[in-house]
């Protein structure tokens, strides 16, 4: 499965060989995910941002059979899982104007939705304080490090991300 390298109090790092696995920890973390809450994914050009969401949408009811697209020239998709998935990708956007104009902004904040976000830290003031960060780095060929990071005063993650091993 997947290798847990360390915990602390805001930080915790799952490895994955596979984008089977990305899927699995994803698909595994769905069921502990509440609304309104925002998924930060950061990581490279195919590092497996969509990889992830996939895995996600999957675990959610409704998902199963969801074919997940990158939102990469969309700029959002939105899925009718329970809790309803919408996925944003802010590589596009050339300022933070554009978020509001493109009708991005209320997604962004949906009471009913659970929001995943690639490239957040091109605008991290635009998201919402309820924002779980996960850094999705490639280290070869199939293997990827998800980090998870959050404001432990807005979550109690350790507990959770451990059951995803």
């Amino acid at each position: 499965m997947s290798e847990r390298y360390y915990t602390d109090m805001n930080s915790f790092k799952l490895a994955s060989p596979s984008s089977t696995i990305t899927k699995r920890i994803a698909r595994k973390l769905a069921q502990f995910l509440q609304a309104p809450l925002t998924l930060a994914l950061d990581g490279d050009l195919g590092a497996g941002k969509t990889t992830f969401v996939t895995g996600l949408v999957s675990g959610f009811k409704n998902g199963e059979k969801i074919r997940v697209q990158s939102p990469t020239f969309a700029l959002a998709r939105s899925y009718p899982t329970q809790p309803p998935l919408h996925h944003i990708d802010l590589y596009r956007i050339s300022d933070a104007v554009m978020l509001d104009d493109l009708g991005i902004e209320s997604l962004l904040f949906d009471p009913s939705a659970i929001v995943c976000v690639e490239w957040p830290s091109l605008y991290p003031g635009a998201l919402p304080p309820k924002t779980l960060w996960i850094s999705i780095q490639s280290k070869a060929k199939n293997k990827r490090e998800i980090e998870f990071n959050f404001d432990a005063s807005l979550f109690d993650w350790t507990s959770i991300l451990k059951k995803l091993i």
